[in-house]
């Protein structure tokens, strides 16, 4: 019979990389929309593969101001092949500095032969009602470092929007099981005092969520969004987050709110709350987001074991094995730990199992008997110390 160990999240936390820099140049053309290697290109690199000079002929002065920005092209030999990014991060300057784009992301060893790895991926800069969008990052699939050149669409060139800055970055945490996620349909309730509309959901268990993110109904809309929850109808409201969530289409590219991370939190009820100028009439739909739980069992005696579930009031095991899992390394770990497969289901006890006995408290009431005894025996020594004290008193006629 194995023993349980705990039941928790598994994933691995490792050291937050920073950000790398990667060197970029442009491609001009006189084509617009074209995201392929103009003519007349000149592409020099080092025994690295490291770009070291890249020029194009460009006859003329008439010529020069026709060629606009049409592709960007990225240096990556010098990130670490043993740790792939997981997006790169663009910053930009241009006319206004307000746009919506969509772009696609090339991988190349030799600048010739490319592979498509993101066939579209949104970039916007958005004002509106005193809100800002802002969507710089383009999360990029795991393997794309082991490439050397990356090739990037630029379709607003043609607009003056230039690239000013690209960092490839990297998450701190790296999840061992895909991510669960549940998605709530809500109820409306009444109107708050301000006029902002409240929508309820109930996700009917215990979640550790972690993430969340808001879809509405409605195409072209954005609502500023406060998000509570609490653990039962009883409770008070905690807030959770506070955030621009938008459903928007500019220049025929579709805009959706991300996921948002917040605090885990095991709460069952949430409610949204929109801005009263938000012009939303139905209930947006919230999906909760988090890591699975794991259980572990440390194997004791002959394969093969049962494990028994579903005994109410049975405390839970203790053991030190868990922080032997999480003081050594992850290579280490994967030596120690091994997965299991359950096998057909087995009914023991019954629901007559799931149902808590009702037992005597003997410890409460031993408890309060030795605390009563205790005031009574306090008690009959003072009475008995007063008799005495007034039976040694003299009479008043002596």
């Amino acid at each position: 019979m194995p023993c349980p160990i705990s039941f928790g999240l598994r994933s691995v936390r490792k050291k937050k990389r920073p950000a790398q820099i990667l060197p970029f140049f442009p491609l001009l053309s006189d084509t617009q929309g074209s995201s392929g290697s103009p003519p007349n290109l000149h592409i020099a690199t080092n025994s690295q593969g490291t770009i070291i000079d890249l020029r194009q002929n460009v006859s003329g002065e008439s010529s020069q101001l026709n060629q606009t920005i049409t592709a960007y092209i990225f240096d990556t030999s010098g990130l670490d092949l043993e740790k792939p990014a997981d997006w790169l991060e663009l910053a930009w300057e241009g006319q206004g500095e307000q746009f919506s784009t969509s772009v696609q992301l090339d991988s190349s060893n030799d600048l010739n032969n490319w592979q498509t790895q993101v066939g579209s991926a949104t970039l916007a800069e958005l004002r509106f009602g005193g809100h800002t969008l802002l969507r710089k990052r383009i999360i990029v699939p795991r393997g794309i470092h082991q490439k050397t050149y990356l090739r990037l669409s630029w379709p607003v060139g043609k607009d003056g929007v230039r690239l000013t800055a690209v960092k490839a970055g990297y998450n701190r945490e790296e999840q061992v099981h895909p991510r669960t996620a549940l998605t709530l349909a809500g109820k409306a309730l009444p109107v708050t005092e301000q006029g902002a509309a409240r929508y309820l959901y109930d996700s009917k268990g215990f979640f550790p969520v972690d993430q969340l993110r808001i879809r509405l109904p409605e195409q072209n809309s954005l609502s500023q969004v406060s998000v509570f929850s609490k653990a039962d109808e009883e409770a008070s409201w905690h807030r959770r987050a506070s955030l621009l969530a938008y459903r928007l289409t500019v220049e025929e590219v579709n805009m959706e709110s991300e996921n948002l991370a917040i605090n885990r939190t095991t709460d069952r009820y949430w409610l949204l709350e929109l801005a009263d100028n938000s012009g939303i009439h139905q209930a947006p739909t919230l999906e909760l987001g988090w890591l699975p739980g794991q259980l572990l069992f440390m194997a004791q005696g002959e394969k093969p074991y049962t494990v028994a579930y579903g005994r109410a009031g049975l405390g839970a095991a203790r053991s030190q094995v868990d922080r032997l899992l999480k003081a050594v390394d992850p290579q280490s770990e994967k030596k120690l730990v091994a997965s299991a497969q359950a096998g057909p289901q087995k009914i023991l006890g019954g629901e007559a199992r799931l149902e808590t006995a009702e037992e005597l408290p003997w410890r409460r009431w031993l408890l309060w008997v030795v605390l009563v005894s205790g005031v009574l025996v306090v008690g009959m020594m003072a009475l008995k110390l007063y008799k005495e004290m007034n039976g040694q008193q003299p009479s008043q006629g002596a």
